[in-house]
């Protein structure tokens, strides 16, 4: 099976920690859409200068073959369900499905988590000693604060 690996940067104005993720992708951008397939090289879409996700990837998010994977899958998996279904960008091969299947993810945080990690990207790229060009930078965060303060 094929496996498409997932990253989103967004930006919201409500606190997705107070509101939780289904209110949070009501209003959410989703500013950066990073995928890998299998081993392959990282692809960066920039959604917020226009970029549009490849019609094979859209495809694929639908494709029961293909798994689906990202750490905290379900922040994904919502935010890519309302970017599809219920935004602007509605394709003509999908059906009246709101959400994204979760059958077809796998959460990477959970198999964090029955290894008895931490949970935590940014703690778990720690423990195994990760450069940090490997490991989880909080560049949304930087990049969202540079821009807001620039305001």
């Amino acid at each position: 099976m094929r496996t498409l690996s997932i990253d989103l940067e967004t930006y919201c104005d409500l606190d997705l920690k107070k509101v939780g993720v289904y209110k949070y992708a009501e209003e959410a951008e989703i500013l950066l859409f990073g995928y890998a397939y299998d081993d392959e090289m990282v692809n960066v879409i920039d959604l917020a200068q226009g970029e549009d996700i490849p019609e094979d990837v859209l495809r694929d998010l639908i494709n029961p073959a293909v798994l689906k994977t990202a750490y905290n899958a379900q922040f994904e998996r919502v935010l890519l369900s309302h970017y599809l279904f219920g935004g602007e960008t509605i394709n003509s091969f999908y059906d009246d499905n709101y959400f994204l299947d979760p059958a077809q993810w796998q959460c990477t945080m959970v198999l964090s988590l029955n290894l008895g990690l931490y949970g935590s990207l940014a703690e778990d790229c720690r423990i195994f000693r990760l450069a940090e060009d490997k490991a989880k930078m909080n560049i949304g965060t930087k990049i969202n604060n540079g821009i807001f303060e620039a305001l």
